[in-house]
């Protein structure tokens, strides 16, 4: 299938979040610079970089064909007001807005399936793309893929687990409005579930694309990774011991009171939240009630275990 660039191409900004990035950063840049059937802008917020590695950004976005601009963060800001400072910062006039990790390889169809995907959907109906992924080590060895979905996107699905690889997402307009309008609270943990959440809880639409988008680099300084395996499997699981997952969920349930909810997405939050109360018959109830929900068998067990033991 060949694609065209010309102007009638829909035009993409793209978002890089960059912090000492140098070693793999010119490879992710020229795998968005190789995308076809689309017109896009470069768009990196660098959170602090070293001299050197900024020169490496600087020296990488000389060499590609769309226009860049990098933005020097006065102070450092984290992942996620560094995203949704670019977010702001970014092209009014770009129909579509896509998030891009600093050490990944984009297939060179990324952004123009997700586009085929979300220009289907009525421009005033916010819509967030994303997709599955081939998970790799830092040299490009395949280590596996990302999890299949069994049940659809779903604000319901969004209260429990991130379904939404942040380097994955595309948006449209409507959905950068709607989550810059609703987000208020700015130490939130990662910006690709807070995202999954507003855009469904706002009764937008979450389209999953089964077939992987890009290579996922596995690496020591990644901010998350894929979770594959038994280690980050077994980091997870101490985190839900020790309360760190049930600190997150306190954060994004104190962020989504302020979020302006579809009417039946509020009810279904006013069911979660009795997920965590101190007694566990209500505990139980909400969990009915609600109806969330995550992908596997096995993760709706560890959901239920959750929250008997009061750590949702």
């Amino acid at each position: 299938m060949s694609f065209n660039t010309t102007k009638s191409a829909k035009h993409v900004s793209v978002l890089i979040a960059h912090f000492n990035g140098a070693k793999f950063i010119e490879e992710q840049i020229s795998s968005i610079d190789a995308q076809v059937g689309v017109r896009c802008n470069l768009l990196i917020g660098d959170d602090g970089s070293n001299c050197k590695d900024l020169d490496t950004l600087k020296t990488s976005i000389k060499k590609i064909k769309w226009p860049s601009k990098i933005l020097v963060n006065s102070k450092q800001l984290g992942v996620f007001e560094n995203f949704l400072n670019l977010l702001k910062a970014s092209e009014n006039h770009s129909e579509y807005f896509a998030f891009s990790d600093q050490d990944d390889v984009w297939f060179d169809d990324k952004l123009s399936r997700a586009v085929s995907r979300l220009s289907d959907i009525p421009k005033n109906t916010p819509a967030l793309y994303c997709s599955a992924t081939k998970v790799v080590d830092e040299n490009l060895r395949f280590i596996g893929r990302s999890l299949k979905l069994s049940k659809p996107p779903s604000f319901k699905n969004a209260l429990t687990q991130n379904i939404a690889a942040g380097n994955t997402i595309v948006i449209n307009r409507k959905a950068r409005e709607i989550i810059l309008h609703n987000t208020h609270i700015l130490h939130l943990r990662s910006f690709d579930w807070w995202m999954y959440m507003v855009v469904a809880g706002a009764g937008g639409q979450i389209v999953f694309d089964p077939k992987p988008s890009l290579l996922y680099r596995q690496h020591t300084s990644n901010d998350m990774g894929a979770g594959l395996n038994w280690k980050s499997q077994f980091t997870r699981i101490i985190k839900v011991i020790v309360g760190s997952y049930k600190s997150l969920l306190d954060d994004y349930f104190v962020a989504l009171e302020k979020v302006e909810l579809k009417p039946e997405n509020m009810q279904i939050f006013v069911d979660a939240k009795k997920m965590k109360s101190k007694n566990p018959l209500d505990r139980v109830a909400g969990y009915i009630s609600s109806g969330v929900y995550r992908q596997t068998t096995m993760q709706n067990c560890k959901l239920i275990a959750t929250i008997l033991f009061g750590r949702y």
